[in-house]
């Protein structure tokens, strides 16, 4: 679906390490129930822009009820800038990508705006934080991250640059949140479903896992969490009081624009 990421452009560190453990197979025709065999465990997507047809979205469908693996990464502006429909088959499940983009409200680390750290809060389901602590640092992980040299993690750290936020509603379950020195504050940003047999994973930023942000601060740990889910060999439970009961913002908090009102008249 022309995908924004490639093998040969943004994709080589992720696809690098994927290959320890499996073999990687690229689709540049429609999609179809002959291609999603069993032989596929996890279909990716990385920032489609084009439309999905029924046919495509039905594939799909099927292929997640006899218990493959789907993980779509969009970025900011949601469908309406890439020129995508993904929304559609993604209602069906409870998860709805914003045309939004998320910012920080104040400048930590990285300059540009919205290149956000996030540093606390934004892990939303205490299951995440327990699969990363039984996950084996890789080379490649950040060496002054404090997740390589604890066993028991109590947060993570992540660089979430030029992604959108989410509508989270059940069966879906929110993962990760924009945290609270963002805006829009607290919103999801990464959502879990789980189905009877298969299971979709969708992130508002597809540059957070490319090769320029991926070594980012714990982003190569977010990366080992979502595919150890998305595995059905590995796969985990997410935690149910979170998953019925996150810590996030089902609505927008909007800010006042002091700005503008700083220059208006008023009465004495």
């Amino acid at each position: 679906k022309r995908e924004i990421l490639g093998p040969t452009n943004g994709m080589k560190k992720l696809l690098r390490k994927l290959k320890r453990n499996a073999k990687i197979s690229i689709n540049k025709d429609a999609i179809t129930s002959e291609k999603l065999t069993k032989d596929v465990t996890i279909l990716l997507f990385t920032g489609p822009r084009e439309k999905f047809t029924k046919d495509e979205f039905k594939a799909m469908k099927e292929y997640l009820n006899k218990g493959g693996s789907i993980l779509i990464m969009v970025g900011e502006g949601g469908e309406e800038k890439w020129g995508t429909n993904i929304n559609y088959f993604l209602e069906e499940y409870g998860i709805f990508i914003n045309s939004d983009c998320v910012v920080r409200s104040s400048f930590l680390k990285y300059p540009h705006p919205k290149e956000v750290l996030i540093t606390s809060g934004g892990v939303v389901n205490r299951a995440i934080l327990k699969a990363a602590s039984s996950i084996k640092s890789s080379s490649n992980d950040n060496p002054s991250s404090s997740s390589t040299s604890s066993n028991n993690i109590s947060n993570i750290e992540y660089v979430y640059p030029y992604g959108a936020t989410m509508i989270v509603q059940k069966p879906a379950a929110a993962a990760l949140s924009s945290g609270f020195t963002s805006f829009p504050i607290n919103r999801p940003i990464c959502s879990f479903c789980q189905l009877k047999k298969g299971r979709i994973a969708v992130l508002g930023s597809h540059n957070m896992l490319d090769d320029n942000w991926i070594d980012k601060e714990e982003n190569m740990k977010i990366q080992e969490v979502i595919f150890k889910w998305l595995t059905p060999s590995t796969s985990f439970d997410l935690n149910q009081i979170d998953a019925d009961i996150p810590d996030v913002a089902h609505q927008y908090h909007c800010l006042p624009d002091t700005s503008h009102l700083s220059d208006i008249w008023k009465g004495c």
